[in-house]
């Protein structure tokens, strides 16, 4: 399993390069699955810990991959800001 380091550091560059591409990530809503963790990455469209205005933050839930039915609580919560 990626270290939390590793974890924060691939969710950047997600951020990173979906904001070159232009796009608004307020309504973004993507599960990914890498380094052992299973990644729902999500805009301020479907969270209150996000400014509503705020269009280039994703909220990060990781969980450790193989959960089956019903998610536990997420091994590591954090919020991924980019920069253009």
């Amino acid at each position: 399993m990626k270290t939390l380091e590793e974890l924060r550091t691939f969710c950047k560059g997600y951020v990173q390069g979906v904001l070159a591409a232009e796009i608004d990530l307020s309504e973004e809503d993507l599960w990914i699955e890498w380094g052992g963790y299973d990644i729902n990455l999500f805009g301020s469209h479907y969270t209150s810990l996000l400014s509503g205005t705020d269009r280039k933050a994703l909220r990060v839930n990781a969980y450790k991959t193989g959960w089956e039915d019903n998610l536990d609580s997420p091994a590591h919560v954090f919020t991924v800001r980019g920069e253009l």
